[in-house]
């Protein structure tokens, strides 16, 4: 059985000027890296208008590879 490694996008967003009024925080499941990592370049490009216009806000993404098979049957193991 082949087993696919998705990536996780998660964007994070916050202002800058008042982080404490509350951060976006957004998840996605992708197939690849690439397609994860090109996700999230462009939502960021697509937010930078807001920066002037809600209190210099900012966002960031990162790419996480999701959990494998093995990784959540060791997690169960140990009851985590």
């Amino acid at each position: 059985m082949i087993e696919i490694l998705p990536y996780i996008l998660v964007i994070i967003g916050w202002a800058q000027e008042a982080p404490k009024e509350g951060v976006l925080i957004e998840h996605r499941l992708f197939a690849s890296e690439d397609a994860c990592k090109a996700e999230g370049r462009e939502y960021v490009a697509q937010r930078k208008i807001y920066a002037e216009e809600f209190n210099n806000a900012r966002f960031e993404y990162f790419c996480v590879p999701a959990p494998t098979a093995k990784d959540l049957d060791s997690i169960i193991e140990k009851g985590e």
